[in-house]
C-alpha cells in the first residue's frame, strides 16, 4: 500500500496527504480507493489482499456489510514486545529499499518509533476485539504467529 499511496501523493497531492501526516489521517484518505478495490475484486471472482496499516477495522466491517461473509482480515500488531527486542529484531532484517527505519533513523529514532507502534498495536488490538476482528500478537515467537495469522486469512470470513 506504501507505493500506492506515494503515487497518490505524488500525483494528486491536494486530495492525498504526505507520509508526514498521521496513519489515522492517511488512511481515511485512501480508504475510498481501497475499498473500490475490494469491492471490484471480491464482485468480480478476484482473490484480494489489502495489506498494510492504511486499512482499520473500521473499514474492514464496513466492507464486510457491504460484501456478507466474503471477506477475511487479520491485524498484526506487537503491543507486548520489549522496545531493544524489536530494535535488534528489525537489524536483523535490515537492508531492503524501503527499510527506512534502518536507513533513516538513529538508534534513539529507531526506539521511539518502536514505542509509537507498540501503543498503535494497542489500540489496534482493542479495535480489534471491540468489533470481534482478529488481531494477532506477533510480539513473541513471531514465525508461529505469522502462522497463526495465515490461518486466520485462509478460515472462515470475519
Amino acid at each position: 500500500m506504501d507505493v500506492l499511496k506515494m503515487a497518490l501523493h505524488d500525483t494528486v497531492p491536494a486530495i492525498f496527504p504526505g507520509p508526514d501526516r498521521a496513519p489515522s489521517e492517511l488512511a481515511d484518505a485512501l480508504w475510498p480507493v481501497l475499498r473500490a478495490i475490494g469491492l471490484h475484486s471480491v464482485t468480480q471472482g478476484l482473490p484480494y489482499c489489502l495489506e498494510g496499516d492504511l486499512v482499520t477495522p473500521d473499514h474492514v466491517t464496513e466492507l464486510s456489510r457491504d460484501l456478507p461473509g466474503r471477506i477475511r482480515a487479520c491485524f498484526l500488531g506487537f503491543p507486548t514486545v520489549a522496545a531493544e527486542e524489536k530494535v535488534k529484531q528489525l537489524a536483523s532484517f535490515a537492508g531492503g529499499p524501503n527499510d527506512w527505519v534502518n536507513r533513516d533513523l538513529d538508534r534513539a529514532g529507531r526506539l521511539a518509533h518502536v514505542e509509537e507502534m507498540k501503543r498503535a498495536g494497542q489500540a489496534l488490538a482493542e479495535s480489534c476485539r471491540s468489533r470481534g476482528l482478529p488481531f494477532v500478537d506477533t510480539s513473541h515467537a513471531f514465525e508461529a504467529s505469522l502462522e497463526r495469522a495465515y490461518d486466520r486469512l485462509t478460515g472462515p470470513p470475519v
